[in-house]
């Protein structure tokens, strides 16, 4: 059937609106004679003047008739027109549907992608006013698309923001994944997108979706480093405490030596400063700068958290000679009683340095 469609659909679809003398040709040449019900309905017709198969549509307002394309091969013209009444009969009560210039464009759509929703399709036609009635609204998160991208995931791409509102106004979830599990708002990640982050949260019934590789879009904006996008997920619900495949945002900021992104999170919440890496390290161990010290001791009971090696903060500090951080640590009630798995508190550590 595929094969068919392709085959068929290498030309663009040129709609042709008939005169009343091609109208009654085509009914005198078939023995079936439509009648008020074929009104808004597709149907296959033969002209024997031109030993083609019109595929035809009639307007439901004005019984204004339309050929739709035509072949040589009746099989063939069959197929095109189920392919016609499956994806453009949720099209024929919307206004303005059957103008030439828009039919053409949409009926093309179809036949370039059979398989696409109505959704889609008449996004690529810019029939954008079919976005108002209900048989195409009942599709706007259909994902039976390239990629499995709903309308709002291609507009997003596009950075159309007259689009965007309306789909959501229509109804687009920004919750719905694509083929590597990216919503639209994991697309939302890139700076230009900021100012439409708090529109695409207010949207979304899950905050916080995953994508393939179990990263949030908070994730994945700390990640690029966008701090305003960072800023305006977390205002919105955007939460810093689940995981991705590997990590949390805070370590993961901490591993890109994205210091200042690692600063941003622990300012939104210091509670982020417990987490700890697969080798046991916590933002603490990992710490940098006083300021970074400063935020995560707000939370003081994680000042003695140990890693895989049994050290706690102030045992890597001690042994990188960072001596003002260890004092600072200290001053914020650190333990140098602690031993690792050695056995060797931080002041063993300090004689041996």
């Amino acid at each position: 059937m595929s094969f068919i469609y392709k085959s068929n659909c290498s030309q663009h679809v040129q709609v042709i609106e008939l005169g009343y003398a091609d109208v009654k040709r085509l009914e005198a040449n078939n023995s079936k004679q439509p009648n008020t019900e074929d009104y808004g309905k597709f149907r296959t017709s033969f002209d024997k003047s031109s030993d083609l198969y019109h595929c035809l549509v009639t307007n439901i307002e004005n019984t204004a008739t339309y050929s739709m394309q035509r072949y040589s091969d009746e099989e063939v013209a069959d197929v095109m027109t189920q392919l016609f009444t499956d994806k453009l009969t949720p099209f024929v009560e919307v206004s303005g549907f059957f103008d030439v210039n828009i039919l053409s464009k949409v009926a093309d759509v179809c036949c370039q992608h059979p398989y696409w929703s109505c959704a889609h399709v008449a996004l690529e036609a810019q029939f954008t006013d079919a976005f108002t009635f209900e048989s195409v609204k009942r599709e706007i998160n259909s994902t039976s698309c390239e990629r499995q991208q709903t309308p709002l995931h291609i507009v997003m791409g596009d950075n159309n923001t007259t689009l965007i509102k309306l789909l959501l106004n229509c109804g687009a979830s920004p919750d719905v994944g694509d083929e590597k599990g990216n919503t639209p708002l994991h697309y939302a990640t890139e700076p230009q997108f900021n100012y439409l982050i708090p529109d695409l949260m207010m949207a979304s019934e899950n905050k916080n979706p995953q994508n393939a590789l179990l990263e949030t879009p908070i994730n994945v904006a700390s990640r690029k480093g966008n701090i305003e996008g960072v800023i305006a997920f977390h205002k919105h619900g955007g939460s810093f405490a689940i995981p991705d495949k590997f990590t949390y945002p805070i370590l993961h900021a901490y591993e890109d030596e994205n210091y200042e992104m690692a600063e941003l999170i622990l300012k939104l919440n210091s509670c982020e400063g417990r987490r700890q890496s697969a080798t046991g390290q916590t933002p603490l161990h990992l710490a940098t700068s006083e300021a970074q010290l400063d935020l995560i001791c707000q939370a003081s009971h994680y000042l003695n958290a140990q890693d895989n090696d049994g050290d706690t903060a102030l045992h890597l500090t001690v042994k990188a000679g960072e001596l003002d951080m260890a004092v600072n640590l200290l001053a914020k009630a650190a333990n140098p009683d602690i031993a690792n798995k050695k056995g060797d508190t931080p002041l063993h550590t300090a004689a041996e340095v």
